[in-house]
C-alpha cells in the first residue's frame, strides 16, 4: 500500500482542449477497464467496515484506513487526469459515500482539487500535482470562510507564467471555516481575496512557509465529526507565484463550478442507500421484514432515491453534451439544481422514515443508526440549498420548453459518447 504522508501524529477552452503529458512519470489512469477496481474497492471497504464494527472504532475518528485504501485502488488520481469516464467516476462517489460519508466528503474534497488543477493549471503545476498524487498527498478545497475570510497580499503579476522570475513576496492572511480534514490535507486549494476577485491557491501546507493553525474548539458538529473540517487561520503563510492556479475569477467560471454539486450528490446518495439498506437489515433481525407498515414506509423512500439517481446520471450526462456545445449552460445549470433538490428531499424523508423505523432501540449503539442519521443530516447542508429551488422555479416558469424533460436521442452523438 502506497505510504500515507499526510497523516500527522494522532464550457470554456481549458475544459475541452487537449493537454500535454504531465511528466515522464508512469501515467495516473487506470486500465480501461476498471472493473476489476471497483471489485475489489467494495470487498475492500466491505472488510474495512467489519474491522471497525468489530473493534468498536471511535464515530469521530479521522479515516485514515479509508483514505489509504483508496490511496491503493487505483482511484487516487480521480478528478485529475485519470481513465475514469464521467459515470463511473459517479459510481466511484457513490461507493465511497455508501462506505463511510466522512470519507466520501474528504475524497470529494481531493477530486474537486484534482480537477480544478487539471482545468486551469499550467502544464508545470500539473505535472507537480501529478507526482504529488503518486506521493498519496491528500488534497482538498476549502472555500467557506467567515468575515475574517483570506485575502492574497503582495505583488501582483501574470499568474498564469510558468517562468515567472518575480519572487512574489505573497503572503496570506486570514482564516477559512469548514476546512475538511484540517492539518491532514496538506494540498489545500484555497479560493482567496486578491484585489475583490477570487484567486486559487494551492497551498503547501505541510512546509516551513505555511504557518496554518487551528482555531481551537471550532469543529463540534451535530455529524460527520470525522471529517475534521476546523477552523485554520493561514495568516503570514507565504506563497510563490507558481501556487496561483489560474487567474483570478477562474474558480467560480460556469458550468464547472455548479456542475461539482453532482460529485457531492452522489456521495449522498450513496450514503442514503447505505442507510436504507442498514434499515432493511436491521428490521429482518426484528423478524419485521415483511410488515406491511415497513414496506410501504420504505417503498417511497425507494422510489425517491431511485429518481434522484436517475436525474443525477441525466445531469452527466447533459454535463457532457454542455461542454461538447450541444447543450446550453442554462439547461445544464437547471439540472444541477434539480439533483440537489431531488437528493436532499429523497434523503429527508429516509432520514424520517429510518428513525420511525428503527425506533429508541435502534437508535443506541452499536447498532449504526445514530452515526449514520447525524452524518447525513450534516452532509446535506449544502450551500444555498433555497437559492438552488428558486433558481429551479424561475428556469421553470420562465425558460423551460415543453418536451425538454431530457436530450432528445439525437442530440448527443452516442458514437461519441464516454460510455463506449
Amino acid at each position: 500500500m502506497t505510504p500515507n504522508p499526510d497523516v500527522q501524529t494522532s464550457p470554456h477552452a481549458d475544459l475541452t482542449a487537449q493537454k500535454e503529458p504531465l511528466s515522464n512519470e508512469p501515467p495516473l489512469k487506470a486500465p480501461l477497464s476498471n472493473e476489476p477496481l471497483f471489485k475489489t474497492l467494495s470487498l475492500g471497504f466491505a472488510a474495512l467496515d467489519a474491522g471497525l464494527r468489530r473493534d468498536g472504532s471511535p464515530e469521530d475518528q479521522f479515516p485514515v484506513p479509508g483514505l489509504d485504501l483508496l490511496r491503493g485502488s487505483g482511484f487516487w488520481g480521480a478528478g485529475g487526469d485519470t481513465a475514469l469516464t464521467g459515470p463511473q467516476l459517479l459510481r466511484l462517489m457513490r461507493l465511497v459515500g455508501r462506505a463511510s460519508l466522512p470519507l466520501g466528503r474528504l475524497f470529494e474534497g481531493h477530486v474537486n482539487a484534482l480537477a480544478l488543477i487539471s482545468a486551469y493549471g499550467t502544464a508545470g503545476q500539473r505535472a507537480r500535482t501529478a507526482q504529488e498524487v503518486r506521493e498519496g498527498r491528500l488534497f482538498g478545497v476549502w472555500n467557506t470562510e467567515g468575515p475574517d475570510g483570506v485575502q492574497l497580499l503582495g505583488a501582483s503579476s501574470d499568474v498564469r507564467s510558468d517562468t515567472s522570475s518575480d519572487p512574489g513576496g505573497l503572503t496570506l492572511q486570514g482564516a477559512k471555516t469548514f476546512a475538511s480534514g484540517g492539518l491532514q490535507v496538506t494540498r489545500p486549494l484555497l479560493p482567496v481575496d486578491r484585489q475583490g476577485e477570487r484567486q486559487l491557491v494551492l497551498l503547501r501546507a505541510d512546509a516551513p512557509e505555511s504557518v496554518a493553525r487551528e482555531v481551537p474548539g471550532s469543529w463540534q458538529p451535530l455529524g460527520m465529526a470525522a471529517t475534521g473540517s476546523v477552523k485554520l487561520d493561514f495568516s503570514g503563510s507565504r506563497v510563490e507565484q507558481d501556487d496561483l492556479i489560474g487567474r483570478p475569477g477562474d474558480y467560480y467560471r460556469q458550468p464547472m463550478f455548479s456542475a461539482g454539486a453532482l460529485r457531492f450528490c452522489a456521495v449522498q446518495q450513496g450514503g442514503a442507500e447505505r442507510l436504507l439498506d442498514e434499515a432493511r437489515a436491521y428490521l429482518h433481525r426484528l423478524g419485521r421484514g415483511h410488515d406491511e407498515v415497513q414496506a410501504l414506509r420504505f417503498a417511497g423512500c425507494w422510489t425517491g432515491l431511485q429518481g434522484a439517481a436517475l436525474l443525477l446520471a441525466e445531469g452527466e450526462r447533459l454535463e457532457r453534451a454542455c461542454l461538447a456545445g450541444k447543450v446550453s449552460e442554462a439547461r445544464l445549470l437547471a439540472q444541477v439544481d434539480a439533483v440537489r433538490l431531488a437528493t436532499e428531499d429523497a434523503c429527508l424523508a429516509l432520514l424520517e422514515a429510518s428513525e420511525r423505523a428503527v425506533g429508541a432501540r435502534g437508535l443506541l449503539e452499536p447498532e449504526p443508526f445514530s452515526r449514520l442519521i447525524r452524518d447525513l443530516r450534516m452532509y446535506l447542508r449544502q450551500p444555498a440549498p433555497d437559492a438552488a429551488r428558486l433558481r429551479l422555479g424561475h428556469w421553470v416558469m420562465n425558460d423551460w420548453l415543453l418536451g425538454e424533460w431530457s436530450l432528445d436521442e439525437g442530440s448527443l452523438d452516442e458514437s461519441g459518447s464516454e460510455d463506449d
